[in-house]
This record gives structure tokens, sequence and C-alpha cells, in this order.
């Protein structure tokens, strides 16, 4: 049977849940050889949230096409972690892991807000770091920011701080 908070993958239109993202991932494939891709991701803390799961899809389709398409990037697909804890580090969600093993330099990763992306800044940093090192960028939505620049890395870490206080709300 599958668990109730399997993640989510949208990749070309084609919606799945799957149970175990580790059996999934070595069958997993970048849609268009090795064009850079952008990958959407989101996170909804519970079950009751598939709508907030879909807004977050429309507006991480609705970036790529107006930033990153003109800029001959491939669509990768939505990735959505069901009833994960913001205090769950990035690396350790399963659509996270999945996103994780398809990136290549030079690709994006689109979330549509950033209290869905990160909860704490010790999450923030590792993550931006480990991003950084394999030369991926992190595209905000809700804020418009974009970790390409050292500004907006600036920045998103400042929201970061705000991220872990709504957390201690």
């Amino acid at each position: 049977a599958m668990e109730e908070n399997a993640p989510q993958i949208v990749v070309n239109g084609k919606k799945a849940k799957v149970n175990k993202i580790e059996a999934v991932i070595p069958y997993l494939s970048r849609p268009y050889g090795d064009v850079p891709h952008a990958w959407g991701y989101g996170r909804v803390s519970t079950l009751d949230q598939d709508v907030t799961g879909m807004a977050g899809r429309m507006i991480c389709e609705q970036h790529f096409k107006l930033r990153h398409e003109p800029q001959g990037y491939a669509w990768g697909g939505f990735f959505c972690d069901g009833a994960a804890a913001g205090s769950s580090p990035f690396e350790d969600r399963d659509a996270a892991k999945a996103i994780i093993s398809l990136m290549q330099p030079g690709d994006a990763i689109i979330a549509h807000k950033s209290d869905r992306f990160y909860r704490s800044l010790l999450d923030y940093a590792k993550t931006i770091e480990a991003l950084s090192e394999i030369q991926v960028a992190l595209y905000m939505c809700d804020t418009g920011l974009d970790t390409s620049t050292d500004m907006g890395e600036m920045i998103c870490g400042i929201t970061a701080v705000i991220a872990q206080g709504e957390k201690k709300r």
C-alpha cells in the first residue's frame, strides 16, 4: 500500500506518488538530456494541503515559462514532498532527494515559497552551500530572489532567519 505522505512527482504532465524514493531514483532521467533543466519544488505540511501543492506547481511552472524557458532551460518537472515537516532538512526529504539525483551544473531549482523550502537558518546554509558547490541556482517565486547573484543569496539568508522565526510561532 502507498504511504499517505508519499512524495508526488510530476514530470512531463504525468503525476505519480512513490513509496520509497530510493527505489525510484535509478529510473528517473533528465527529460531533455544535457541542456540545463529547471526543477520545481514544493512541500506541504499536511495531506489536506493538496490545493497548496497544486498552486505551488502552477506558480513554479509559470516562473519557468517567464524566466527560464527563454534562457534555454528545459522543464524537468515538479517535485512535492507530501506531509513533510518544515523542520526536516531539505536533503532528507524524498522529493528533494529525487531532484538532487538529477541535477547537473547549470540547473536551477524553483521553489514557490521560501518557507516551503526551508524553515531553519542551518538548513538554508547547508542547502545553499551544497547547491553552490554543484553550480545549481535556487529561485524563490514568492520573493523573486535568486541565489545565482551575491545579493540574492544574502537576502535569501535573511528570509531564512524569518522562516525560522515563523516556525517557532
